[in-house]
């Protein structure tokens, strides 16, 4: 699988948190559930690195995130 060459930030309509898995189960919820409603908040932002080409469900996975 190919991945942009930039970080985006994180859009829930975009990018496909869901298969999201880093081997970490505390990241691994904090972005399938928590990091859109913190970004909204203003608490943090979540930016990731996202694949080039969409699944199926046209949502873009994510390669690797940074948090800012």
């Amino acid at each position: 699988m190919s991945y942009s060459k930039t970080f985006k930030e994180l859009d829930k309509s975009q990018h496909d948190r869901v298969s999201f898995d880093c081997g970490e189960k505390e990241l691994n919820d904090f972005i399938q559930t928590q990091a859109a409603k913190h970004m909204q908040a203003g608490i943090s932002r979540t930016m990731v690195l996202p694949a080039s080409v969409p699944l199926p469900n046209q949502k873009y996975p994510i390669c690797s995130l940074r948090q800012v």
